[in-house]
């Protein structure tokens, strides 16, 4: 079983996200890390995937099926980190409102967590595929 986390942003789907910390690894540079890494997997996988389609392996389905099946996972696990996250800054609102504490919380830095909570684990698996597809035979 592979370890679809990645050590640089670790956190598990059941530990409150340290605003902060989140934002500060979540820069243009991550944002780039992704992308390529998105890309290299996906120059990757194309050859075995490609090849599938003319003569299936057990290794080429079993790569298709994965390709499938953690994009449901990060689908869904992103969904709860939303959810999550969505909650913790309603509560954060709400405790200012009650306490008397100067009101707004920013709505754009809110959003910006929350969708940096929700897309957490695609680029997990994104940089985890690439690491993984890079020490693999092609096709």
């Amino acid at each position: 079983s592979h370890d679809l986390r990645n050590s640089d942003l670790d956190f598990r789907h059941d530990e409150v996200i340290d605003q902060g910390d989140l934002m500060r690894k979540l820069t243009s540079t991550e944002s780039m890390t992704v992308a390529a890494s998105a890309a290299e997997t996906i120059a990757r996988r194309a050859p075995t995937l490609w090849l599938g389609l003319v003569q299936p392996t057990p290794r080429r389905m079993a790569e298709a099926t994965r390709m499938i099946t953690e994009k449901q996972l990060a689908f869904g696990e992103g969904l709860w980190r939303l959810n999550q996250q969505v909650a913790i800054e309603m509560t954060l609102g709400w405790l200012r409102l009650v306490t008397g504490q100067p009101s707004a919380i920013d709505p754009c830095s809110a959003l910006e967590r929350i969708s940096a909570a929700a897309s957490l684990p695609a680029r997990q698996r994104v940089k985890a595929n690439v690491r993984r597809l890079r020490g693999k035979r092609s096709v």
